[in-house]
């Protein structure tokens, strides 16, 4: 079904109300005052529904297939019946091309959809793979079946890998390249690799991956650009895994923001975003979008690049960063100092303008000459001074007891790095992060390398306590570390499970001190003040968190991290590109296509990690620890396809265009056969699928279920002890030698979390070792729960797990590798 969109500015006391905001009317299309328009496509008369809370809103009417030019007809909208009209006749231009916008209420544009005996299945496609779906429901992938290496001296063949970078054992790509395979309900990821390996020998590439994937001199001859097929299976209607109904489902958008679920987290827990949209109650209302996502959505929104966060939402809702910013001021002279004089340089800078700051922040400037020309000014001193209102005193002293002389230039930089004022030391629900100083401080800012010094003087508790020698505790800042802490030797605890023997990963468990390590978080009393930035992260490329790595490190990583400090919060630093870190093949991208009726757009976007990725650690971040926070721009976007970005391309690389059977081309601006952009598009569509927040929301409401909806967490949260069987086959212990996990100093299998530490226990070593399942038992005041997570099977393999739950042991019967949560109904002791 095609759509035309109309935009009114009706008071609503005019138009029939029928509940809550929700108004009925009729809109009538003439061509003339009068005269009905009997168009073959458009109709004369439309009843029409909206939810609105402002005189301004749109409305999509239905019209029957076809194109046509623009035609300028006139709209009238009428309340309660066809005579009552409540708007004047509006000339407006209705133009179809064949490809109008999603119908009002469809966030799955761009993306390719069937049902099959009661499941609907949803894919996104990259140029060269996709899945067809038989009749029988099983998934059959398309893609190619060789690739010429980069450079054209190879021939790579396909590796499969799922949705926690794990290969697929060779039986289940048979059947996937064949007749087709089986996959549960839930959101799948096919990652196809395209390497010169003999014989399709993995070991061959785990061996030699630096070469293969990585080298910036060797990978262009080994490798190729790889492919991935994004997809969801889902029942037509009903709950998969206690998620709502269809918020599991692959698409391009954050889907949550959209749908009427909100979240509810118990207190003390934080669920933060960077990134949200302008048009999530139907309306291009930032205001409305902003305030419902704030207070239903989620519990922070970043407050740094749109200052508009700040008009509309509290101060307790919002995520705020500090960032670190740069002046330049070249001063050109000839000067002669005598000894003893005194040199004065006045500067205005941009920080009295309030936008240029973030808060009420103290100020801290320095002075860096470089100078040109004959002299040097050697052994001067250098000081400054803030004299209001941006403007900046700096003196240069002669106390050389000798003259100093300098022609040419000297180039003033003004450092602006944030320290934190008084009033932002109130404890509230809210929290603050570094992130942004960091990443412009640590490397470059502008150019400019930045001090360390200043940078530790942030992280050391003495010098926050010189400020403020009233603050003792975290909980009187909640001021979080920033992502770059462990270049400067703040990181804490964690953050080494790829690198280390299980041998080592054991040691780190071991003691408080062992978790501790040399960090200078603990060493400069850091945590008197602040808060961990932990647990996630900064996600790395594929290949150094295949094989589930990534995920069990970050129980590794929080638990380590508790044992060092438990009473400390640890917020998870989260986002979905992986950037390119440690892998070209990562760097390279995907060419994702976004879907429309007449043929696909195809562009280049970065690598995003995938939906189950993200939901594990946003859940376990949550389970665990003390918050989620997902770092990206801080981009505002809509559900409309129409509103993508050519621009927004990875490498520079050109825009394709595929119609439906042809061949694939350049796309073209401005060319009437291809899809264009929506001109009046004030905010975009997204340029990689599945953002990475509605994986984490996912994983934030799944750990609501089990803990607001219904508590089964607050009393226990172990590792279980239990058998399991695969296809019905023999019986396999949990831990290897037995079915009983590791006991630690508690005398139990609790895991190390925020107001407990165990230490000693180190199950979750064991568990990636031995590569079998993660079985946790929890208890809470309304019941047990079960979560079980397990790398290590295929899409189809049903597993039957039998886990002690008091006095019973239970079976559960799960299929797959995705994570499972659920209410296990059994009697509390």
């Amino acid at each position: 079904m095609e759509f035309i969109e109309i935009k009114f500015e009706v008071p609503l006391d005019k138009l029939t109300p029928v509940g809550g905001d929700t108004y009925e009317f009729i809109i009538k299309f003439f061509k003339s005052p009068g005269v009905p328009l009997d168009h073959p496509s458009i109709p004369n008369l439309y009843n029409a529904t909206v939810v609105t809370i402002t005189p301004n809103f749109v409305v999509k009417v239905p019209v029957t297939p076809g194109s046509w030019a623009a035609l300028d007809v006139l709209v009238a909208l009428y309340a309660g019946d066809e005579n009552n009209c409540c708007s004047q006749q509006t000339v407006v231009d209705l133009i179809n091309t064949g490809s109008p916008p999603p119908v009002q209420g469809d966030f799955w544009g761009a993306t390719k959809t069937t049902t099959v005996s009661g499941k609907r299945y949803t894919w996104i496609d990259s140029e060269n793979a996709t899945i067809e779906v038989a009749q029988d429901g099983k998934i059959k992938l398309i893609a190619a079946a060789e690739k010429s290496s980069f450079d054209g001296s190879a021939s790579c063949i396909p590796f499969l890998l799922d949705a926690n970078y794990r290969g697929y054992s060779p039986d289940f790509c048979n059947k996937l390249l064949g007749a087709g395979a089986g996959f549960p309900y839930g959101q799948h990821e096919i990652y196809v690799l395209y390497i010169d390996a003999p014989d399709g020998d993995w070991n061959y590439v785990e061996a030699n991956i630096w070469e293969l994937l990585g080298n910036p001199q060797t990978h262009f001859a080994h490798s190729a650009l790889p492919e991935k097929v994004s997809f969801s299976v889902e029942p037509v209607n009903g709950i998969n895994d206690m998620l709502p109904y269809s918020q599991s489902r692959t698409g391009w958008l954050f889907t949550a923001f959209y749908l009427g679920n909100n979240l509810s987290l118990p207190e003390g827990k934080s669920f933060a975003v960077s990134r949200f949209v302008n048009d999530s109650t139907g309306l291009v209302d930032k205001e409305a979008s902003i305030t419902d996502i704030a207070m239903n959505k989620v519990t922070h929104i970043v407050d740094m690049y749109d200052s508009d966060v700040r008009n509309y939402i509290p101060a307790s809702r919002r995520w705020r960063t500090a960032k670190c910013e740069v002046e330049h001021f070249n001063q050109h002279f000839d000067l002669v100092l005598d000894d003893g004089v005194l040199y004065t340089l006045d500067i205005q800078t941009q920080a009295s303008n309030p936008a240029f700051m973030i808060g009420n922040w103290h100020r801290h400037t320095f002075l860096e000459e470089f100078v040109g020309g004959q002299g040097g000014l050697n052994g001067c001193n250098y000081s400054s001074e803030d004299l209001g209102g941006g403007l900046l005193r700096f003196k240069i002293a002669n106390n050389t007891s000798a003259l100093q002389k300098v022609l040419g230039s000297v180039n003033v930089r003004v450092v602006w790095t944030p320290q934190v004022a008084a009033d932002n030391f109130e404890k509230d629900p809210g929290f603050m992060a570094f992130a942004e100083f960091a990443e412009n401080g640590m490397l470059t800012i502008n150019g400019d390398a930045f001090s360390e010094i200043e940078y530790s003087f942030m992280l050391d508790f003495a010098g926050v306590q010189a400020i403020h020698p009233a603050v003792t505790t975290p909980a009187q800042t909640n001021i979080v570390s920033d992502y770059y802490a462990p270049v400067w030797g703040y990181g804490a605890g964690g953050g080494s499970y790829i690198y280390l023997t299980p041998a080592e990963k054991k040691a780190r468990m071991a003691s408080v001190a062992a978790a501790r390590g040399t960090s200078a978080y603990y060493a400069n009393q850091a945590y008197m003040y602040r808060n961990r930035m932990g647990g996630v992260k900064y996600h790395n490329g594929w290949e150094s968190v295949r094989d589930g790595k990534g995920m069990l490190g970050l129980i590794y990583d929080i638990e380590v991290d508790h044992i060092a400090m438990h009473d400390v919060k640890d917020i998870g630093l989260a986002w979905q590109a992986t950037d390119g870190t440690g892998s070209f093949i990562t760097t390279h991208g995907i060419n994702y296509r976004l879907t429309f009726p007449p043929g696909d757009i195809i562009k280049r976007a970065p690598h995003v990690h995938s939906h189950e990725f993200m939901k594990f650690g946003a859940f376990f971040q949550l389970l665990l620890a003390s918050g989620h926070a997902l770092w990206e721009a801080g981009a505002l976007f809509c559900k409309n396809p129409y509103a993508f970005v050519p621009d927004w391309v990875l490498h520079n690389n050109k825009v394709l265009w595929q119609t439906d059977g042809g061949p694939v081309e350049e796309w073209q601006a401005g060319n009437p056969a291809m899809v264009q952009p929506d001109p009046n598009a004030d905010t975009a569509f997204p340029n990689a699928p599945q953002l990475g927040e509605q994986g984490a929301w996912c994983g934030a409401y799944v750990y609501s279920q089990i803990s607001t909806a219904s508590d089964r967490v607050s009393g226990s949260i172990a590792y279980a002890k239990y058998t399991y069987k695969v296809n019905g086959g023999a019986p396999q212990n949990g831990y290897g030698v037995s079915d009983a996990p590791k006991a630690g100093a508690l005398g139990n299998a609790e895991l190390s979390r925020f107001g407990l530490a165990n230490v000693g226990q180190d199950n979750i070593v064991d568990i990636g070792d031995l590569q079998v399942p993660i079985v946790i038992l929890t208890q809470g005041m309304d019941g047990y729960g079960l979560i079980v997570k397990n790398f290590f099977c295929e899409p189809d393999d049903v597993v039957t797990y039998s886990v002690q739950v008091g006095a019973q042991v239970l079976d559960f019967e799960l299929v797959g590798t995705l994570l499972h949560v659920q209410y296990v109904n059994a009697a509390l002791p």
